[in-house]
């Protein structure tokens, strides 16, 4: 599919990116950038300095468009992060569409500089039965699961609502997604034994909340089997696929 020089160019791309977003610029500039927006000069040489790291790890003169165009295109996405930051208190959702567009803009400056299209990425990918066994596992694992869960605790969640004080239930649903997906992750890097500790460490801290037993905590323990033992079972299924595939 890919040969490693051109993997290689991809790596370099995004860590020149994570120096430039995450090491290499102080406290001061972020707070003026958040201050001031696209009137603070520490925007402008933060998008100079993504200009030169990537130029300098592309390691070659000629590319120096290539790194331009990602240092404008930087810019752009970080002006609307900030404002976007302004106008709402959504920071983890603007952060994270922030991150997906900076590592979309690098995807596509490598298939440039590899001579290859979206065309080719996505005809790559939907040709290889093992990417797409995991990538439906994933996917199944995320929303779907989350409204199965919904649906099989649906009777004990209307016998809370009676003396609920307001759950924060959303955000149980994205505590569980995010644990679903830990939990596939490390069943195909084959460390079982983490997801033992995994479970341990959020029986603690659920029943260290509650001295003692209550509808409330049974139900968590319920959504909690049930969600890691959908994922086990999607994870182990794929596993299963892949070695027939």
């Amino acid at each position: 599919m890919y040969t490693t020089s051109q993997l290689l160019i991809i790596l370099k791309l995004l860590i020149a990116h994570i120096l430039g977003d995450f090491f290499l610029q102080s406290h001061a500039w972020v707070k003026d950038k958040e201050q001031r927006s696209y009137k603070s000069p520490y925007l402008y040489a933060h998008a100079g300095l993504h200009f030169l790291l990537t130029w300098l790890f592309l390691n070659s003169w000629n590319q120096w468009i290539v790194a331009l165009v990602i240092a404008i295109l930087h810019l752009c996405i970080d002006i609307w992060k900030l404002e976007a930051d302004r106008r709402s208190q959504a920071k983890v959702r603007n952060f994270l569409l922030d991150q997906v567009a900076h590592v979309v803009v690098l995807i596509l400056a490598w298939l440039y500089l590899i001579d290859r299209n979206l065309t080719y990425l996505w005809s790559n990918l939907l040709s290889d039965a093992d990417s797409l066994i995991v990538m439906v596992t994933f996917l199944l694992g995320t929303f779907p699961v989350s409204i199965l869960i919904n649906m099989a605790t649906r009777r004990w969640q209307d016998q809370l609502n009676l003396h609920s004080t307001g759950g924060l239930d959303r955000v149980g649903m994205w505590i569980g997604i995010v644990e679903r997906i830990i939990i596939i992750v490390l069943i195909f890097a084959n460390h079982y034994d983490a997801i033992g500790f995994l479970i341990a460490a959020k029986s603690l801290l659920r029943f260290s909340e509650e001295k003692q037993a209550t509808p409330k905590s049974e139900y968590v323990l319920i959504g909690t089997l049930l969600s890691y033992g959908a994922a086990i079972a999607l994870a182990a299924a794929a596993e299963v696929l892949i070695e027939r595939f």
